[in-house]
């Protein structure tokens, strides 16, 4: 989804999650663009849930005092979007011009979404070219489909902010172009075979994880649930009778415990009781990425398995659960490096953004588009 004002200098990422705010402003360079500034602000309770806004008013004033406490001026930025009312789907399609393309995509989105098409805003890429078992010439198409009220209620609060969003991307894109290595312009073969597998990408927000499957370098697959970082925190806030601070403190602290762990029933042990309570969920969630990426490789990609998995989100970071994908679903599984798609600038505290590293995926991989368009 792109709403076309000009490019801009110095392309401004704004990520607006359940429980945090980021923005990212970069600067074409060589050989990597540069990051010169980035922020992040605690969002207002229950004005963003699920990914989606609920207070324009209070989300516009956050952006407005984040923008300022972070120097960026600019004010047409690229908005990403994640949430359940963004439907992200790969089809085929007989070959045909591109004139013809977007009516008949257009026409076809009905058989494909869950959304009423007068409710929707519907776009497309087309990522590849084939012939099937006819011979006949076949386009793949990423086929996204956004809810027209949702999409307004977040384009609202950036006007109330007194932003324009010349771009709205879905944030799987965003976390794969931050975390996918882009191709070099001269491959080795081994580069060239690796491209080529299908990797998983997990980013686990507040509320929301995007679940995402990319292959030749392609997005092939997306699907984002409410199963996330917060998931863990509510279920110890009720399993142990704890705030949400001190949940969130204990989570981090002790983390997940090893895949198969013996549940303690009854234990004074804090560690114990916490990971007991983490294991029922994180069990859940594994089921679900596994699900998910099940599906994507029966309907959209030429690959059999994933290859590997990256992890990204303010989640990915709890003590234990990289080893605990890694026991899981046996493959390479690492945490992603946004910043390792950039430079960073002489301002930029590079002991703090690496703090911050593995929650600018989405802001990080918008601006990026930004230097691509």
């Amino acid at each position: 989804m792109a709403f076309s004002l000009g490019k801009v200098s110095l392309p401004v990422g704004l990520d607006i999650g359940s429980n945090r705010i980021k923005v990212v402003q970069l600067k074409p360079a060589t050989p990597n663009p540069l990051l010169l500034k980035y922020g992040i602000a605690d969002a207002p309770v229950d004005s963003v849930v699920d990914g989606e806004i609920n207070d324009t008013e209070a989300v516009a004033q956050t952006i407005s005092d984040l923008l300022y406490s972070s120097g960026i001026s600019e004010k047409r930025v690229i908005l990403g979007i994640s949430n359940q009312k963004i439907i992200v789907r790969v089809i085929s399609v007989p070959y045909m011009e591109k004139d013809e393309l977007r009516s008949a995509i257009e026409f076809q989105a009905g058989d494909h979404i869950p959304i009423p098409i007068d409710q929707a805003i519907i776009d497309f890429v087309v990522v590849g070219e084939r012939q099937n078992e006819k011979n006949e010439r076949l386009l793949d198409i990423i086929l996204v489909a956004a809810q027209k009220e949702m999409v307004a209620k977040h384009i609202e609060a950036l006007e109330k902010a007194k932003l324009k969003p010349y771009i709205v991307d879905v944030s799987s894109f965003a976390i794969a172009r931050s975390l996918i290595e882009p191709p070099a312009l001269v491959p080795e073969e081994k580069d060239i075979e690796k491209a080529k597998k299908a990797v998983g990408l997990v980013d686990i927000g507040d509320e929301v994880t995007n679940i995402t499957i990319v292959e030749n370098g392609i997005l092939r697959f997306s699907r984002i649930t409410s199963v996330a970082d917060n998931t863990f925190t509510k279920a110890l806030v009720t399993h142990l009778n704890l705030s949400v601070e001190d949940a969130i403190k204990n989570k981090d602290k002790y983390g997940f415990a090893p895949v198969g762990s013996a549940k303690a029933e009854a234990t004074d042990d804090p560690q114990e009781k916490v990971q007991a309570v983490l294991a029922d969920e994180l069990l859940k969630f594994v089921s679900e990425v596994k699900r998910s990426f099940d599906y994507g490789l029966a309907e959209s990609l030429e690959s059999e398995k994933i290859d590997r998995i990256i992890l990204s989100g303010v989640g990915a970071k709890t003590p234990g659960l990289l080893s605990y994908f890694e026991e899981s679903f046996g493959l390479e599984v690492t945490l992603g490096n946004p910043l390792g798609s950039v430079s960073l600038a002489d301002s930029i505290n590079q002991e703090q953004a690496s703090e911050h590293n593995l929650q600018l995926a989405i802001s990080l991989g918008l601006a990026l588009r930004g230097i691509e368009e």
